[in-house]
């Protein structure tokens, strides 16, 4: 279907302009004929209606996101079914590997076996866990979750060389991190509607390490044991 999320994150930083431009010359509008409350109540007016204005906006290309990300969700998981029966025994001889030594990134890399991707996809988010329980021994509370989001786009992309599926997998792994940029962005929009303060830089740096991440697979992450 060829979807990308590259039109959707341009409308919205389009949006995000347009909106500050305006917003700018409202703060900045005269009338001799008013005096400063009257003068104080058409900018508020004003600036109340460019919101509206840009929430209808923004729910629309919301709208269009929400589409493009369940329809690409719904065709990966056709693509990637859960394995038939259970997958302990073969997640048994991928812990063999790890205890040996062998990173989780090159098992996955090497292996021609879906029924072992079945099974690190299964399991693997655990493992990480425990690996994550014993890094962080001391007890502390509040230690964050192991992510599995590297690990789990690994297992996909490789699925998609061993099945040949790469037509089914490819604008869903590669629309990740455009999706992940753009909740940023519009989470930010959403507050900027709703009058509270923002800081455009950080903004931008938070959206683009969210895209990062979420495109990210264990090649590029620390290795896992």
């Amino acid at each position: 279907m060829g979807i990308t999320i590259d039109r959707d994150l341009k409308a919205i930083q389009d949006l995000r302009k347009e909106y500050h431009v305006r917003a700018t010359d409202i703060r900045g509008y005269k009338d001799p004929l008013l005096s400063e409350e009257g003068l104080a109540a058409e900018r508020s007016k004003r600036l109340k209606e460019l919101r509206a204005e840009g929430k209808s906006l923004l729910e629309r290309i919301q709208h269009s996101v929400n589409i493009d990300r369940d329809y690409l969700k719904s065709q990966a998981e056709k693509a990637m079914p859960e394995p038939e029966g259970s997958t302990a025994d073969t997640w048994v001889r991928v812990q063999m590997l790890l205890n040996a030594g062998r990173d989780l990134g090159v098992i996955i890399r090497q292996t021609t076996d879906i029924r072992t991707l079945q099974a690190i996809r299964e399991w693997g988010p655990t493992y990480l866990e425990s690996k994550r329980a014993v890094t962080f021994a001391d007890g502390l509370n509040g230690t964050p979750p192991a992510d599995p989001t590297p690990l789990l786009n690994s297992v996909g992309r490789r699925w998609a060389e061993l099945t040949g599926k790469e037509a089914e997998l490819a604008d869903y792994f590669n629309s990740l991190g455009g999706f992940a940029k753009f909740d940023v962005l519009a989470k930010d929009t959403v507050e900027i509607f709703e009058g509270r303060g923002h800081n455009p830089m950080e903004v931008q740096i938070e959206a683009q390490l969210a895209y990062q991440h979420a495109s990210s697979d264990l090649s590029e992450a620390e290795p896992a044991n």
